[in-house]
């Protein structure tokens, strides 16, 4: 393995997605000052950024399973390379396989990221309910809704940040360095309202500093295992199953905050301007990308 490219891989991984997460994170102090109605206003501006970004996978995972035929296809006259975990689905299943495949990867990861993330919650619930303790940062016995919100609202984006850091390590390692200089400034102007989003749930709670460090890596760390598994070992039909995984987590996350809204979200012009306002803003950022 190359030492060198391995920490250029991390160091990637943080710029694009550790950082500016941290950076929207610094945000919960004004946050904390603001009235009830427009911190309303933010958590469904929250909605709108989880919204867009399941239009966003979802989107991803539908073209890449449309895509898996051609992209197992092993070429006739061995002129371009095929990754190689395709070409062992390629070997295993021949060459119509895709057609199958892809969309049986896109609902099997669909699935997983909704019923994990469904399962994750349920256990803090019982373990809440049972007075348990897992001894880390995040107490299951103490935590409340809006924690646990911040907390699932973390780990949809992580799952999000996945694929970003797949996108520029395929970049990197395949040596389209101006493409990846693309993805890595948009996609770090991009996260920076995820780090809003986060801790928009909680900006009436007191959290700790270790906590938010927490909520922080949860969100921006998978960036850097994204962008090792893109440089190293990226494979087509891993990637379907990567953002499949994430629009099913995100999707879960969504109604969640949804739920928690209750009554206050019908009825008010100020909670559907923060869902456009949250959609539009990661839709303008998310244009840098394509500059």
């Amino acid at each position: 393995m190359d030492l060198n490219l391995f920490g250029i891989g991390i160091l990637l991984g943080v710029y694009v997605g550790v950082v500016p997460v941290y950076l929207g994170l610094f945000s919960l102090p004004l946050l904390q000052r603001l009235r009830r109605e427009w911190l309303d206003f933010l958590v469904c501006l929250t909605l709108g950024i989880m919204l867009f970004l399941f239009v966003d996978v979802a989107g991803e995972a539908l073209e890449a399973a449309d895509k898996l035929p051609a992209a197992i296809a092993v070429p006739a006259d061995g002129q371009a390379s095929v990754p190689a975990l395709d070409k062992l689905l390629y070997d295993l299943f021949g060459a119509g396989s895709g057609t199958i495949l892809g969309p049986l990867f896109m609902l099997t990861g669909f699935a997983l990221g909704v019923l994990g993330l469904v399962e994750f919650g349920r256990r803090l619930d019982r373990l809440r309910e049972a007075g348990g303790s897992w001894g880390g940062l995040l107490n299951p016995a103490t935590l409340s809704p809006q924690m646990q919100l911040a907390l699932l609202v973390s780990l949809g984006i992580g799952l999000h940040n996945l694929g970003e850091g797949l996108a520029v390590g395929v970049a990197y390692g395949s040596q389209s360095f101006a493409l990846a200089t693309v993805l890595i400034f948009g996609f770090a102007v991009h996260n920076v309202s995820e780090g809003i989003a986060i801790v928009s749930p909680v900006s009436r709670s007191q959290v700790d500093l270790r906590t938010l460090a927490l909520l922080g890596m949860l969100a921006g760390g998978p960036t850097v295992i994204g962008t090792l598994i893109g440089i190293y070992i990226f494979s087509n039909a891993l990637s379907i199953i990567f953002f499949a995984i994430a629009a099913g987590a995100i999707l879960y996350v969504v109604i969640e905050i949804t739920a928690s809204l209750g009554d206050r979200f019908r009825n008010s012009h100020l909670n559907y301007l923060g869902i456009m306002a949250g959609f539009t803003v990661m839709y303008l950022t998310s244009l840098l990308v394509l500059l």
